[in-house]
């Protein structure tokens, strides 16, 4: 994915701030909503998509997203996980109109 797609965010991706995250874990979410065909995303994956971003805020913000139920976390290793969205991300953000362009307003 180009650099570009990491941080563009227009005005549907209020579908996202609707849920009440704060911008990492609705980036997180949307990354994962878009990968979830190829089997989810590592942590490499994500720190490559984020660039620059600590590896202890992206563990919060996936920490955030398991616990309301919108991430299935499978823990690989110390410090490791491949994240999966869940029916009940993808049930609440279609109620909140998230066509794929709503997910490609929050990542470009």
């Amino acid at each position: 994915m180009a650099n570009s797609a990491r941080y563009a965010y227009d005005g549907q991706g209020t579908v996202y701030a609707s849920l009440g995250l704060k911008a990492t874990a609705r980036k997180v979410l949307a990354f994962a909503l878009r990968h979830e065909t190829t089997g989810g995303l590592n942590r490499d994956d994500l720190m490559r998509l984020f660039g620059g971003i600590s590896y202890q805020d992206l563990e919060n913000a996936v920490n955030t997203l398991e616990s309301l139920g919108y991430l299935s976390v499978e823990w690989t290793g110390p410090n490791r996980f491949i994240i999966l969205p869940t029916d009940l991300a993808k049930k609440e953000l279609a109620a909140r109109r998230p066509q794929p362009e709503a997910i490609a307003a929050v990542l470009g």
